[in-house]
């Protein structure tokens, strides 16, 4: 992952932290993290964000009904082949500001 999507990782991050009380979050697009059976039940029928904006809702979800969460690291390796989704910096900074509307409207 280039140093633009890290700071822009962290930017989202800091933020999401700042506005909803919960810091340890490092990667606010990756949604591989542990959450209880019972709150992904509880929050689920609320959950209606799709591509990008889905991890900081369901982030956002969580922290409302007081449930507890624990991020998964991921180590990202070169990459093989031609990314979809942040294939240019463009679409990558309109998908941070697509989780920055999610974050500022929850």
């Amino acid at each position: 992952m280039g140093l633009f999507l890290v700071v822009g990782n962290i930017a989202v991050a800091k933020l999401l932290g700042l506005l909803h009380g919960y810091t340890p979050l490092t990667d606010v697009g990756c949604t591989l993290r542990v959450i209880r059976r019972e709150m992904l039940e509880a929050i689920l029928p609320e959950l209606n964000a799709e591509g990008a904006s889905f991890s900081p809702q369901m982030i956002v979800k969580v922290l409302r009904y007081g449930g507890k969460m624990k991020e998964i690291p991921v180590h990202y390796l070169t990459r093989v082949g031609e990314a979809k989704i942040t294939t240019s910096k463009v679409k990558a900074f309109r998908n941070g500001l697509q989780m920055i509307k999610v974050i500022l409207n929850l």
